[in-house]
């Protein structure tokens, strides 16, 4: 079971995490939805362009790409919205991922006290035995925190 997950289940999911960020970012950015954030300059996201146009204002006369008076938008139409799904599957996403962890971590550490008490590690009120759970409890903290860089700026300033 352990062989099947670690050659087919895990460069599944490893395929997932590299190739659905990078497809969507390539649609969304050829399809202009990504232009410059002016809260973060430097960097983009699904925003409208020029900053603060009203993509609602648009008719169909003035649905030239190039033609923008100064309330229309160039770029990006209805971005807020999309802004605003993506933060919300970006933060559905960061609460999976914390259940997850939690849940690992729970069981690693409920696997670990049930083999000490088979081992006898546990000497004295001595819990060097759980260095398993202390180890997944780290891992489990920075993954949680990457996650949260990478992401957490975006969905606060969108």
């Amino acid at each position: 079971r352990e062989d099947f997950i670690a050659k087919r289940v895990e460069p599944f999911f490893h395929g997932i995490a590299l190739l659905l960020p990078l497809v969507t970012g390539i649609v969304l950015a050829v399809a202009g939805y990504m232009n410059p954030l002016k809260v973060l300059s430097g960097y983009c996201y699904l925003a409208d362009y020029p900053y603060g146009c009203d993509s609602e204002s648009q008719t169909s006369e003035s649905s030239d790409v190039y033609k923008n008076d100064s309330n229309h938008c160039i770029r990006g139409g209805s971005a807020k919205l999309r802004g605003t799904v993506g933060s919300i599957v970006v933060t559905v996403f960061g609460f999976v991922i914390i259940l997850s962890m939690i849940s690992i971590f729970t069981k690693v550490r409920s696997t670990e006290r049930r083999l000490q008490n088979y081992n006898g590690d546990v000497v004295g009120g001595n819990v060097n035995g759980l260095r398993h759970t202390r180890a997944t409890a780290w891992r489990a903290i920075f993954y949680i925190g990457s996650f949260f860089l990478s992401f957490f700026p975006m969905v606060i300033l969108q």
